[in-house]
Parts: structure tokens; sequence; C-alpha cells
């Protein structure tokens, strides 16, 4: 029996394959906008705008003791059991991480390419296409994180991340399907698999040596990070060109959080901070925080993290 996940960044062609797929494996296709409407059909117009846009609502009650999550994850588990399914976004990765039967997909493409079917998709001019785009990739972290406490771009999540800048749908599907029938024979499911990932910190891989002392800072208190994930675009041309853009140092999941460090002249710290205003101005939902060098010093000291240090 077939039971696909899909997850998908925003304009990435993830909606029009699940689309595709689901038809070409006569299977139903469940998304949010069928789980408000059939599952949940929220009779109060605030309700239904909440669980449009607040992740964090569907930790409330939706029934004595049951969670909006809750009446999801049980519908959901309901339904794969009657017969082909195919879930589009909802967490369904984490879900059915432990039924051997799922195939778990993620669907990504560049931000260029995504940038271009924004702008065409919805009428937006450049720099609205990317504003928008941010803004909903955070609002994708955010849903994961808050119902299931982790961050959705893990490759470990995913049997197989389709990246349909060089893969037409037709293609994308032959091998969603070919896998399918991969995972028919082992029925193995990803949480059976252990995996351990490397947090053995390595100072080439950063721009700056404080970075890689932070970096031993956060792994010292078991927080997870990414290191420059995100790219803001801050200027554009006449033509829609980027012309500055600004790379946060660091990305902390849990907090939903970007670190900018500062530790070098004075002179950059406060090149550093009008970036940060102006980004702050472009993006005004995104989190950052400047940690001065001051403040880093006293860290790094204190935890024994200068010179190849341990404390006790």
């Amino acid at each position: 029996m077939a039971l696909i996940t899909l997850s998908r960044e925003t304009c990435s062609l993830g909606d029009e394959l699940a689309v595709e797929l689901a038809e070409r494996l006569s299977c139903e296709m469940i998304n949010r906008e069928y789980v408000i409407n059939e599952w949940l059909r929220p009779e109060d117009p605030y309700e239904r705008q909440q669980l449009k846009d607040s992740a964090k609502f569907y930790l409330h009650e939706y029934d004595e003791g049951v969670t909006y999550a809750d009446r999801i994850a049980d519908m959901l588990r309901k339904r794969a059991a009657a017969g082909p399914l195919l879930v589009q976004g909802l967490g369904g990765q984490l879900i059915f991480r432990e039924d051997p039967s799922a195939v778990h997909l993620r669907v990504v493409s560049s931000f260029e390419n995504r940038r271009q079917r924004a702008c065409k998709a919805y009428g937006l001019g450049s720099a609205e296409a990317e504003r928008f785009l941010h803004l909903s990739d955070r609002k994708h972290r955010r849903y994961i994180w808050e119902v299931f406490g982790r961050d959705w771009t893990g490759p470990e999540l995913y049997h197989l991340i389709l990246n349909l800048d060089g893969l037409t749908l037709g293609q994308a599907c032959d091998l969603a399907a070919h896998l399918l029938e991969l995972q028919k024979q082992t029925s193995r499911p990803l949480g059976a698999i252990e995996v351990v990932e490397d947090t053995e910190t390595h100072s080439d891989s950063f721009a700056h040596p404080s970075e890689a002392e932070f970096a031993q800072l956060l792994d010292r208190y078991q927080l997870r990070w990414q290191y420059e994930p995100t790219t803001f675009p801050m200027e554009w041309d006449a033509d829609g060109n980027v012309t500055m853009a600004f790379s946060p140092d660091f990305y902390l999941p849990e907090f939903d959080t970007y670190i900018e460090l500062t530790t070098m002249k004075q002179q950059y710290a406060s090149i550093k901070n009008r970036k940060i205003r102006r980004l702050k101005e472009l993006y005004p939902d995104i989190n950052i925080r400047m940690v001065f060098r001051r403040d880093f010093r006293v860290l790094v000291e204190r935890f024994g993290l200068a010179r190849g240090k341990q404390t006790p």
C-alpha cells in the first residue's frame, strides 16, 4: 500500500509534483486546506485564520484532552490504514516516521527559480517575491518546530530529496514511484536507522576563528546550530538584481533566531549594526541578535574555549 509524505519549499514545484504523483499512484492527497475544511471545519473566522497563520495554535485544545495537532495525526493514521495516501506537509514525515511502508520526500529548488515562480504566480516584484519566500520558509520551520520540536530541513527525515531545478515533474514522479517499490521490498522505517551526527567543529569551516569558538560553545550546551544557512537580499538595482545581501553567522533552530558575531574592529560592528537594522526593516518577522565582542570573550573565557582549554 502506498504511503507518501511530501514536504516542499514554497514555489519549488512541490505542489505540482504532489498532484501528479497522487494521480499516477491513485493516492488520495491530504493537505492543510483539506484538513481545515473537512476535518476541523472551524465555524469561527478567527479560528480559521489562526489555523492558516499560527503554528502555536495547533497546540491549543481541539477537544477535551486533544489538541489540533493530535486530531490531525490521529485522522491521518486512520486514513493511511484505509488505503493509498499522499500527505502534503502537515509534519507527515514525523507522524509516519516509524511506519515501514512510508516513503518520505522533500522537494527543493534554487532560491532564484523560486523567486521567478513567485513573481509569475502572484504578480510580485522581485523584492516582494524574495520577502514572501523568506517569510514562507520561516513559517514552514516554525510549524514543524512548534508541533514536533524538530527542524524540518534535516536530511535524516527523508528517503529522497528532489531538486526540481534539474528534473522534470515526470522524472521526479518516476524516481518517487521507483523508491516506493523499493521500500515495499525492504519495509524498514527511517526511524529504525540510527543517525549519528558529527558535531565536531572544524576551524577551517568558518570564515573567522571566533566563529569556530562560538560553535564549540553551542556544542557544549548541546544547542543545534547552522552556519550561515540563509542569505537575505538587502538592496536591489533598477533591474531587480541584488546589489547587497547579508548572511548572519549562525541560526539556532530551537529559538528560531539568527546570531551575528562582532568580534573584529569596532568600525565593522557599526557596519553590521546598520545591516541588522536594515534586515529588521525588510524582514520584520526574522529574529536576529548581535553578540558583541566583549560579551563573546567573556563566554569564551568562562568555558575555556580559547587556546583549546577544557573546563572540568
